[in-house]
């Protein structure tokens, strides 16, 4: 829904159709997360506690570099979080490291294989108080690592500001 030109406000629309897959994961997939930032940090409990678990892995294997990596990381969560206002050069940082996390191979610790993400779980910008964005790479599909189990078509209509109303959907499996 995010995506939609209802949503982003670009044209003085009042409904917009849309269609939505339901992908169901045929085997755990490796997702690389943003973190919260200082300016969100609060306002959604999932990412919270996605948060905590990241605070405490970085307290358990602290070094010299930590706090290095943390500023970092808190540096791409304020990119992946701004507001591009539709200039798609606003998106070249996020774009640039996810690109570079799409092509990291790195080693899991216990089992000693090879690991590369496939996706990205990052905070939304314009619903900063409930759910993430989940950004896949397409080739899953390709490797059947995730199977399209369900499709509907909405049709939304803009009630105030920020109220919508889903006014038909249609469901087609």
């Amino acid at each position: 829904f995010e995506t939609t030109q209802l949503e982003r406000k670009k044209q003085n629309i009042d409904f917009e159709k849309m269609t939505v897959g339901v992908w169901q994961a045929q085997e755990d997939i490796l997702v690389a997360h943003i973190p919260t930032n200082k300016s969100i940090k609060g306002l959604n409990t999932s990412l919270d506690g996605l948060q905590e678990g990241l605070n405490s892995l970085v307290t358990k294997f602290i070094s010299q570099n930590t706090e290095l990596y943390k500023n970092l990381l808190d540096f791409f969560s304020v990119e992946f979080t701004r507001d591009a206002k539709d200039d798609d050069l606003n998106y070249m940082i996020s774009s640039a490291f996810s690109n570079y996390i799409y092509n990291i191979i790195g080693a899991d610790a216990s089992s000693k294989n090879t690991i590369q993400p496939v996706g990205i779980l990052y905070p939304s910008f314009r619903h900063k108080t409930e759910g993430f964005n989940l950004a896949l790479k397409p080739d899953i599909i390709d490797k059947g690592k995730i199977k399209l189990v369900d499709v509907f078509r909405r049709h939304i209509i803009k009630v105030k500001d920020s109220d919508y109303l889903d006014h038909e959907v249609f469901q087609a499996k």
